[in-house]
């Protein structure tokens, strides 16, 4: 994400580009929001707080995992 920065907001990881207007970026279980304001961080934060929540597990062994549980999940709704 060229110019994005990874930001923890309470107990969810987003991706936040500064500027006017501030974009973030975050998903929960295959599904991107994204939020274009012009809000302070303080109030984007507590937006964030209510929600969906990122699912991003750190490391190759958790991003290796959750494709596998999405791509059987894909052959068992077959």
């Amino acid at each position: 994400l060229d110019g994005f920065k990874a930001v923890r907001f309470g107990s969810s990881l987003v991706w936040v580009r500064d500027g006017l207007p501030m974009l973030v970026t975050w998903d929960d279980d295959g599904v991107v929001y994204t939020m274009a304001t012009n809000a302070d961080r303080g109030r984007v934060a507590r937006a964030v707080a209510e929600l969906p929540r990122g699912t991003y597990r750190e490391g190759p062994v958790g991003r290796i995992g959750d494709g596998l549980s999405r791509m059987t999940s894909w052959v068992h709704a077959a």
